[in-house]
């Protein structure tokens, strides 16, 4: 995601919220591309940001 995408997001709003879990959360709406006009999630960028997610909350725990 961009830099500009990213400033507007949910996962950004969370984090300057203080809710940094929500905000390793928010990682899972990431997962969809365009195709033939529409989002669509895709398999295995809803696999990557899962795997994101966990890093980013294992983050908070150290």
């Amino acid at each position: 995601m961009g830099a500009g995408a990213f400033c507007g997001s949910s996962m950004s709003r969370r984090a300057l919220a203080g809710d940094l879990a929500g905000a390793c959360d928010a990682l899972l709406m990431w997962n969809k591309a365009r195709m033939k006009g529409r989002l669509q999630p895709v398999r295995g960028l809803t696999r990557r940001r899962e795997a994101e997610r966990d890093l980013c909350l294992q983050g908070l725990a150290a």
